[in-house]
């Protein structure tokens, strides 16, 4: 058969194939008289389905791949606090990047492109009036765990004479709003960041 073409049945008309003129094992002859079959080959066409791979919203609809045609891959998908990082073969690293779709050459029935994300990464300046903390900033990314935020007890070893802070005062944490110290409020290594954009933490 000729490259890229697949077989599609037997059919009682050379030029119509549909249901009507399919002819298959289990039908019943009713039909007088010696006849012909006609082979119906057409190019064979691969599926390709798009995976979001963890983010929200509507995939991109499924597309038709023409053998010896190319495909333009669908708009570039979003997902807050992440950066699109392309279609890839597999849902994990082990993926390759397909930045084109061009002629076709597979006979493939379908195959299935995952979207690949880097986490965003955000700027969080710690506000400190005393300056006291050995740190003036981190960068924490979304979806990643805090790990890198000067703890209580690292703040007040490092608390001197010299500092600047009042007397008899203590280092408590750090905060999301420098007006409210509450619970919700209070970030801490190990909180899990949901927030997109740089930021201030105030101590």
């Amino acid at each position: 058969e000729p490259d890229g073409y697949e077989f599609v049945g037997w059919y009682s008309d050379p030029a119509v194939h549909t249901t009507d003129t399919l002819v298959e094992n289990g039908d019943t002859n009713t039909a007088v008289g010696n006849r012909t079959l006609y082979a119906f080959w057409r190019l064979a066409t691969t599926t390709v389905s798009f995976e979001l791979n963890g983010a929200s919203g509507t995939a991109p609809v499924d597309a038709t791949w023409t053998y010896g045609e190319s495909l333009t891959l669908p708009s570039d998908p979003t997902r807050t606090g992440y950066t699109f990082d392309g279609w890839f073969t597999e849902d994990d690293e082990a993926g390759a990047e397909i930045t084109s779709l061009t002629a076709n050459d597979s006979t493939d029935a379908e195959t299935t492109l995952y979207a690949h994300w880097l986490a965003n990464e955000y700027e969080i300046t710690l506000s400190d009036a005393y300056n006291v903390s050995p740190l003036d900033s981190l960068l924490w990314s979304y979806d990643a765990d805090l790990a890198d935020l000067p703890t209580v007890e690292e703040v007040n070893a490092l608390r001197s004479v010299d500092s600047g802070e009042p007397d008899g005062y203590e280092f408590v944490g750090w905060y999301s709003d420098p007006a409210v110290h509450t619970e919700a409020t209070l970030v801490e290594n190990g909180d899990t960041n949901t927030a997109v954009g740089d930021r201030t933490l105030y101590a």
